[in-house]
């Protein structure tokens, strides 16, 4: 009986997340005579989406990155004749599939892949906003690792936020993995621009979207004065990029940042042989293994030594000739088809090549400008789920929770981290500046999900890493949706409107006050003093509800109830977790 439930909950399950694939490409939209804009690069047709708000899908913002545009900074994108017609969403960046699109674990993608979105409310042609009428602009960055995702996934559609809350709605792709960022010497020295010596391609396809929004978002009724950037996870961390690059001044004016946070890698850890310093995955280090897997070198010296010897030119046009399934079969993915290589750096040209303490205590070195920030209360749930040492797969996919209190225990400390980390030390460092602008923190709570018998999603997931984002752009299709019980649908559809709002307010005067209506727990912004009620914690009524608190999480503060605590059954367990969390061998008694 116990293997027949088992099998009608896995069913289930594969069937929810077969449907959450994106099928927004299914059914062709028909063109709307309404969404006709004239943009620098010309004329573009939309449609009517859902919530009757206009589309526009698929819109170059920059030149193609292909051929010798491989590892270059973006150029201006190719103007068109005709009309463009925006109905479809373009290329998604070269990634190793998840499942959205093509088999997980397929090498999917085009290098032609810079496309942008926009979504507006409906406005009929002569009906667009002018001057001061128009429309604060939410510009969204995807996450996935730097490596895996695209800006139209249909969990991204602004078409609710833009028509519900009167905004209009960027979403972008970038490049990711080894195409986004990749520094090798040879490609620096033979670099046009400082831009492309960076090795932050990525970075600069944001900056090239932003400057794309600056110039024709007044086509849709955005407003290029007032535009916010707003991420999740490794867009979380591009917000960020943005904030501290000097090449980003002046291109947007509010910051949100979703379980983001910011810690760029060091040029020498992207460049360098691994003897030297640098990451397994550092360019010399890929070089030596594509020259490997050509034959072009027998061993790993005779590799490095032609690295060393080849002329700086001859060795990036090698680079530049690889396909890109030969360059990405080099790179081993983890967690959702996610790359381990180096990204963001600290070049000292895009991004600051200072210490995040520097960087954000003086507003002097960073785009100062109003910010919310923060996580959900089980961030690192969502990657356990997926851990086959923590839980019992069937066919792959997930039962059964191995050891339920270290599964809670290795959550809580991880996901504590990840504030005290991204959140509570980000927030203290800019907020001591008495020139800075206002840091308003949350976090996100709701757990209250799905129990299937077998499966638990309260258990296994809770407040996990993403689940907020559903709530932000009021998506709830396919297992976004089914993990939430069908009797808290209507406190579900509550909480998402309140945080639309906060965020669209947020948008509107760079606070997210009362909300948009003036009706919501003023969300006030945040002070270091003991009892300052300085972060909001946002859950559902019927449990804690919106509420503000003083919680405040430090990295001391969580190491030291990590050291006091006795569940751990083994010293070598305890001792593994602290170094495994801590980044350090621990000096405890028991560790000794």
């Amino acid at each position: 009986m116990k293997k027949l439930l088992i099998l009608v909950a896995l069913a289930i399950f594969g069937f929810i997340v077969v449907w959450n694939v994106d099928r927004s490409d299914e059914v062709m939209p028909v063109a709307s005579p309404d969404t006709l804009r004239s943009l620098e690069s010309g004329d573009v047709l939309g449609f009517v989406d859902r919530f009757n708000a206009h589309a526009w899908l698929g819109i170059p913002y920059a030149l193609p990155p292909v051929g010798a545009q491989r590892w270059r900074a973006p150029g201006s994108p190719h103007k068109w004749r005709g009309r463009l017609a925006a109905l479809e969403a373009g290329n998604v960046c070269p990634q190793v599939s998840t499942g959205e699109r093509g088999r997980s674990g397929q090498l999917i993608g085009n290098e032609d892949c810079l496309y942008l979105n926009v979504w507006a409310p409906a406005f009929g042609v002569g009906q667009v906003p002018t001057g001061p009428e128009r429309l604060p602009v939410m510009f969204w960055i995807h996450g996935g690792g730097n490596s895996i995702g695209h800006g139209a996934s249909a969990m991204y559609n602004g078409a609710l936020l833009a028509s519900e809350q009167r905004l209009v709605v960027v979403s972008i792709n970038y490049r990711l993995g080894p195409l986004g960022w990749f520094r090798h010497p040879s490609l620096r020295r033979t670099a046009e621009s400082p831009e492309t010596a960076s090795g932050n391609f990525g970075t600069l396809d944001i900056i090239a979207a932003l400057k794309w929004v600056r110039r024709n978002i007044s086509q849709f009724g955005g407003d290029p004065g007032k535009v916010t950037i707003f991420g999740e996870s490794a867009g979380g961390v591009d917000v960020l990029t943005m904030m501290a690059s000097p090449l980003a001044a002046g291109l947007f004016h509010g910051a949100i940042v979703q379980s983001g946070g910011y810690d760029p890698d060091s040029v020498e850890l992207a460049e360098n042989f691994m003897d030297a310093g640098g990451h397994r995955l550092s360019s010399r280090e890929v070089v030596s293994k594509l020259l490997l897997a050509d034959a072009s070198a027998d061993s790993p010296g005779a590799a490095r030594e032609i690295q060393q010897t080849m002329p700086d030119a001859g060795l990036a046009d090698y680079l530049r000739s690889k396909s890109v399934s030969e360059l990405f079969v080099i790179y081993s993915s983890g967690s959702f088809g996610m790359l381990q290589n180096p990204d963001v750096f600290a070049d000292g040209f895009v991004l600051p090549n200072l210490p995040v303490e520097s960087v954000f205590s003086d507003p002097a070195n960073y785009n100062a400008v109003p910010l919310i920030i923060g996580t959900n209360r089980d961030e690192v749930k969502l990657f356990q789920f997926l851990d086959n040492s923590m839980v019992k797969k069937f066919f792959g996919l997930p039962y059964q929770i191995v050891d339920p209190v270290a599964y809670e225990r290795s959550n809580r400390y991880g996901s504590d981290l990840w504030k005290a980390r991204s959140v509570d030390r980000l927030a203290s460092i800019i907020t001591a500046s008495e020139d800075s602008e206002p840091v308003f923190a949350y976090r996100f709570d709701v757990d209250d999900l799905r129990n299937l018998g077998i499966v638990d999603f309260k258990d296994v997931l809770g407040a996990a890493h993403a689940l907020e984002i559903p709530f932000v752009f009021g998506n709830f299709d396919g297992l976004l949706g089914f993990i939430h019980p069908a009797s808290l649908i209507e406190e579900r559809e509550i909480l998402s409107g309140q945080i639309m709002s906060y965020w669209a307010e947020f948008a509107y005067h760079q606070a997210p006050g009362a909300g948009r209506q003036r009706q919501q727990i003023e969300w006030k912004p945040w002070r270091s003093d003991p009892d300052a009620q300085r972060i909001i914690i946002f859950d559902y009524e019927s449990d804690e509800g919106i509420h503000l608190s003083s919680l405040l999480m430090t990295v001391d503060s969580v190491k030291q109830r990590f050291i006091a605590d006795t569940t751990f059954e083994s010293d070598r367990e305890f001792c593994a977790a602290y170094k495994r969390l801590f980044n350090e061998d621990a000096s405890v008694a028991r560790c000794l």
